[in-house]
């Protein structure tokens, strides 16, 4: 059973774990990217994560919900990779100005 919205749309931290299959979706992801098909991607990045949470995928889902204005779904990503010990330096920033978009400066310090 999925305990919350999030956990439905792009797969629960107890989801599947096969790296390999989620760096092939990975990589349809970048493609579609590259052919200009953005929602194409993110399907891909979102199979990605169902099949391994990883920072990589998760940013690059991020990311292209974040330029569709999906800005729920991606805050919420972005707050998870930014909890991580070793955070990539362009969620923590991509976050912090959506933290101040939504006026919440103290936060985005």
């Amino acid at each position: 059973m999925v305990d919350n919205e999030l956990d439905m749309m792009i797969g629960s931290p107890t989801s599947k774990n096969d790296p390999k299959a989620a760096e092939g979706f990975y990589n349809s992801g970048m493609e579609s990217e590259e052919a200009g098909d953005r929602f194409g991607a993110i399907e891909s990045y979102r199979q990605a994560v169902e099949n391994h949470r990883d920072t990589k995928y998760l940013f690059k889902l991020a990311c292209q919900l974040d330029m569709i204005g999906e800005d729920d779904e991606a805050y919420d990503l972005y707050e998870e990779i930014c909890s991580c010990p070793e955070a990539p330096v362009h969620a923590l920033i991509n976050f912090a100005t959506m933290l101040e978009d939504q006026e919440q400066h103290n936060k985005a310090e």
